[in-house]
C-alpha cells in the first residue's frame, strides 16, 4: 500500500467504474463489477483505515456493471448508483435492508447521477435517451423530464 497522504492503494479484486467520497470526507463508495460472477458491488471504504480494506461490501443481483455512484451530501447515509438504465439508492446504515429502492430511469443507459444540493430527497440522472430526469426518491414514479436534443448533437 502506497503512504503518501495523497495517494493510496485498494486491495479488491474488481476493476472501479466510479467513486464518491461522501460528506464527511471520511468514506469512499467504490462502484463496479465483481468477477467472476459479474454482478455490480459497490465498496464502502474508510479512508481513515491504513489497511483501506472494504468496511461495507452491497452486492446488486442484477447482472450488470454498477457505472455510477453518488454519495447524497445532505442525507450521508443515502447512496445512488446506476447500473445500465435502472438506478438504487441505497441507505449503507441499514445493515438489513441496504436497497431501499431500484427503479428504472431511462430507456437507455444512465450516463450520470447527481444529487440536489437543497433537496435530500432530490436526484437528476441523464442518458444518451436525451433526456434528463429529476426524482423525488420517495416516489420514484413521479418524475420531471427535460429533453432537448439539440444539447447532445
Amino acid at each position: 500500500m502506497a503512504k503518501n497522504s495523497d495517494t493510496f492503494c485498494v486491495p479488491i479484486d474488481k476493476s472501479v467504474s466510479s467513486l464518491s467520497v461522501d460528506p464527511t470526507g471520511n468514506f469512499v463508495a467504490l462502484c463496479g463489477k465483481k468477477p467472476p460472477a459479474s454482478s455490480g458491488c459497490i465498496f464502502i471504504i474508510e479512508l481513515k483505515d491504513e489497511k483501506k480494506l472494504p468496511q461495507k461490501t452491497f452486492n446488486f443481483r442484477r447482472n450488470s456493471e454498477i457505472c455510477h455512484v453518488a454519495w447524497n451530501q445532505l442525507a450521508p447515509n443515502l447512496l445512488a448508483s446506476a447500473s445500465n438504465e435502472h438506478c438504487e439508492i441505497w441507505d449503507v446504515h441499514n445493515s438489513k435492508i441496504p436497497l431501499q429502492s431500484a427503479f428504472e430511469a431511462h430507456t437507455y443507459n444512465v450516463s450520470d447521477i447527481a444529487w440536489s444540493r437543497f433537496d435530500q430527497n432530490m436526484l437528476a440522472t441523464c442518458s444518451s435517451d436525451t433526456m434528463v430526469k429529476q426524482w423525488d426518491i420517495r416516489d420514484p414514479k413521479k418524475t420531471s423530464v427535460h429533453q432537448n436534443s439539440k444539447c447532445l448533437e
